[in-house]
This record gives structure tokens, C-alpha cells and sequence, in this order.
């Protein structure tokens, strides 16, 4: 589609969806996290959440078409205000889906949660591409968007095989809805941070700088959002299981850790060192642009997982405020470092700002966390230290291989597959050598590591 597109069409639908993004967990209320985390929740009590997410969902709708007008005026350009009326079909679809995602996850029906996703980016892509090709331009994208939501939610109505009924109040239902009234305060305060460098960029660099910068940070949420969001939805519900063992939570929790480091340090090593390669073959040449902020926002590849795994140690532990004081922390860094960035150098500032701000914020979200459980940092460093030491010096070596000493090739087509293979062997050779005897040294130094001196 980027190949039929300009980067104000990306910038359009970027403005629109950075401002709208904010709204989406006023439509969830925290009622998804809610009903996962309650050891035992009755079909009642489901129902009523159902209610309560369907109500939510047609009340932000209806907000948003309201304020569209506001948005216009803040994008600067009219057609925000069709986009925008258009894609509020999105939260009242999204409001009808949560309950029954909570209850695919509840039961651990992980496989059908990824069946449907691929289904509905696979049906939206296709609608996407036929408008892109027949001249639609930013449209393409805005029906790429609902299409996704209606058959995602489409799909979990089917898999969960749940007609919701009539609900009851209750004081377990208050419960709930007060904990997720503050998952969801953390949620929507998350979603203002991710999305202020797409708002302040809009401000102050204009839609054609928001289309690049978001075509490159849209490949670091594919790795970083996607694959996390996909890790820990499995890893939640386990979590919440052993909230009431410390030794069973913790060793499930390193689990995940190893599980989320090693595929998100080999984006970012490959995202660092071959941004040209891979953004010539995903987007074309007309966007090489694109390359720089890739470069950049890979670094995060490298944290963000880390810093984001951590504020699953109070969430599944139930403790909200804690998940709350996580959240709260790492936005406020964010904002500030983004600000600065973007005001000092525009887009290309924001980005780093947007890396920075993770990095800061590791030592405030870990020592939030460890109130929650004891962190067995022993174990977890060893484990997030080795893979991203190997990516880095395996892109750097790969780089230098491609570029200077091997190969010579000017197709796209070929260079991407040079590099992405050469990488890849440089990579498992080095973890293979590597991997045993350097975590036999990491956990074998002396109690520096070790989670009470932290």
C-alpha cells in the first residue's frame, strides 16, 4: 500500500489515530484486565461487563463524532473531520469484543486468539490493498482500520461461543470495576504517552514528517506492541494463576522475560544496522527516509519489552496502584524527554526522545515493581544482557560484511536477502558459542546482582 500512498495519507490517518488512541481505554474500562485477573468470575458477573464495555464503547462513539470538530481544527486539515466521524465505528465495535477476548484468555485458548488476529489482518489487508490500487488513498487505510476491528471481533464471538445475557450488580462487580477503573486511568494515561510524539510532531513538524516518522515507528510497534501484547497475553492469566506463590509467579515470570528478549533484540540488532535494506524492500525506495528513524527507534527493541514486562508484576499480583505508580512514572519520563527532543531538533529529536524516555525509566519502574514481588534480577539479567549483546555486535559485523567486504549488489531485493541471511548465521553462531559459558559467568559473579542488593 505504500506503494500507492504519500506520506500525507499515512499522515492523516496518524494524526487522527494518535488523538483517538487515547479514547480507546475509556471504551475498555479496564473490564478486559478485570476479568482475567479475578481467580473466579461467574457468568453473571461477565455479563454484566459485557454490558458495561457495550455502553462504554457507543458513549466514546458518540464523544468522538462530537468533539471531531476540535480534531479537525488541531490537525489542521478538513479531511480529519470525515476520518474521524468514520473511525469512532471502531470503539462502539471494539466495546462488543472485550468480554469475549477475556474469555478466550480466562481460558487459555491462546491459539484461537492468534487465529483470529490473522484472520482479520488478513481479510482488512486485502480490502486495503484493492482501495489503495483503485485510487483511494487515505481512505484505503481508514477502511483497512474498521474492517480490522469488525472481523477481530467478528471472530472472537465465534471462537468464545458466548451470547451474553442479562447482568446482575454486585459488590464483586464493583470490585471489579474499581480495579479496572485504575488499570484503565494507567491505560489511557500510556496510550496519551505513546501517542504524544505522533501529537506534538503533527504540531509542530506537520503531516508529511508524522507520515515517515509513523511508518518507522509502526514497524518498532510491530515488534515491540504486537509481540509483547501477544507474549504477556498468555503470560497474564498464568501469572494472576500463581499471584498467591512467589516461587511458581517468579519462575513463570522469567519465563516470559526470556521469551520476550530473544526475538525483540534480533528486530532491533536488524533494525539498527540494515534499516535501509529492509525499509527499501517493506516500503520502496521513494521512502528511504524512512531509514534514520528506524536506526533510532531500534534502540528500543532492546527496552522497551523490559521495562513494559515489569508493570505485569503488580498487575497480575492485583495490586492496581502499583501498576498505576509504574505506568504514571515511565509516561511522565517520556513526555518530558519527547518534549525536549522534539522541540530541539523536530521529528528526528522526537525519536530520540522516545528512546531515551524508556531508558530512564528501567530503575523508577523496577523498584515499583519490586514492592509487588521479589524480582530475581540474578537470573533476569543474565538473560536480557546475552541476547542483546549478540545482536548488536552480530548486526554491526553483518553490516560490515554486506557493505564492504562481500557484497556489492544494488537490487533491493537481493541486498535484503544478503543481509537478513548473514545476520541471521552471524547471529546463532555467536549465541551458540557464547550463550553456556556466559551465563555460567553472569550467574556465578559474586551477590552484585543478586535481587537484594537492588
Amino acid at each position: 500500500m505504500a506503494r500507492y500512498l504519500s506520506p500525507i495519507d499515512y499522515g492523516l490517518i496518524a494524526a487522527v489515530t494518535s488523538i483517538l488512541g487515547v479514547t480507546f481505554f475509556f471504551g475498555d474500562l479496564g473490564l478486559g484486565t478485570a476479568a482475567i485477573q479475578k481467580k473466579n468470575i461467574t457468568l453473571t458477573q461477565q455479563n454484566t461487563l459485557f454490558w458495561a464495555n457495550s455502553l462504554c464503547g457507543f458513549v466514546v462513539a458518540v464523544l468522538i463524532c462530537i468533539l471531531a470538530p476540535m480534531i479537525t481544527m488541531f490537525a489542521k486539515d478538513d479531511r480529519c473531520y470525515s476520518i474521524t466521524v468514520f473511525m469512532s465505528a471502531v470503539f462502539l465495535i471494539n466495546g462488543l469484543g472485550v468480554q469475549h477476548l477475556s474469555k478466550l484468555k480466562r481460558d487459555l485458548r491462546f491459539k484461537n486468539i492468534a487465529l483470529s488476529d490473522l484472520t482479520a489482518t488478513f481479510l482488512s489487508s486485502i480490502i486495503g490493498i484493492i482501495l489503495s490500487l483503485k485510487g483511494y488513498k487515505y481512505w484505503s487505510l481508514v477502511w483497512c482500520q474498521v474492517t480490522y476491528s469488525f472481523f477481530l471481533n467478528g471472530v472472537y464471538w465465534l471462537y468464545a461461543k458466548w451470547l451474553p445475557g442479562v447482568g446482575e450488580w454486585n459488590s464483586d462487580t464493583k470490585k471489579m470495576l474499581s480495579f479496572g477503573f485504575d488499570v484503565s486511568v494507567l491505560n489511557v494515561f500510556s496510550r496519551i504517552t505513546r501517542n504524544f510524539d505522533q501529537v506534538l510532531i503533527t504540531r509542530i513538524s506537520g503531516l508529511s514528517s508524522l507520515g515517515i516518522y509513523s511508518r518507522a515507528i509502526s514497524l518498532i510497534a510491530l515488534v515491540n506492541n504486537q509481540l509483547r501484547l501477544s507474549v504477556f497475553s498468555s503470560a497474564f492469566p498464568l501469572l494472576a494463576k500463581y499471584q498467591g506463590n512467589n516461587d511458581d509467579f517468579n519462575r513463570t515470570y522469567i519465563d516470559f522475560i526470556k521469551l520476550l528478549v530473544l526475538p525483540t533484540s534480533l528486530a532491533g540488532g536488524f533494525f539498527i544496522f540494515h534499516a535501509d535494506s529492509l525499509i527499501a524492500i517493506y516500503l520502496g525506495k521513494n521512502w528511504s527516509t524512512v531509514a534514520p528513524y528506524l536506526k533510532i527507534l531500534g534502540i528500543s527493541c532492546f527496552v522497551l519489552p523490559v521495562v513494559t514486562a515489569l508493570d505485569q508484576i503488580p498487575l497480575a499480583k492485583g495490586i492496581s496502584r502499583l501498576y498505576m505508580g509504574i505506568g504514571l512514572s515511565r509516561g511522565a519520563i517520556k513526555i518530558i524527554t519527547i518534549t525536549i527532543g522534539t522541540f530541539l531538533y523536530g521529528a528526528i529529536g522526537c525519536a530520540w526522545g522516545y528512546v531515551l524516555g524508556d531508558v530512564f525509566s528501567i530503575l523508577p519502574s523496577y523498584f515499583i515493581a519490586s514492592r509487588a514481588a521479589p524480582i530475581d534480577t540474578a537470573t533476569i539479567i543474565p538473560s536480557v544482557f546475552l541476547p542483546l549483546t549478540i545482536a548488536l555486535a552480530s548486526g554491526y559485523f553483518s553490516f560490515i560484511l554486506c557493505k564492504v567486504c562481500l557484497f556489492a549488489s544494488q537490487h533491493i531485493v537481493i541486498c535484503f536477502i544478503e543481509s537478513t541471511l548473514l545476520y541471521l548465521i552471524i547471529y546463532l553462531v555467536i549465541y551458540y558459542v557464547c550463550s553456556i559459558k556466559f551465563n555460567r559467568f553472569m550467574i556465578n559473579l559474586p551477590g552484585c546482582f543478586n535481587a537484594k542488593y537492588f
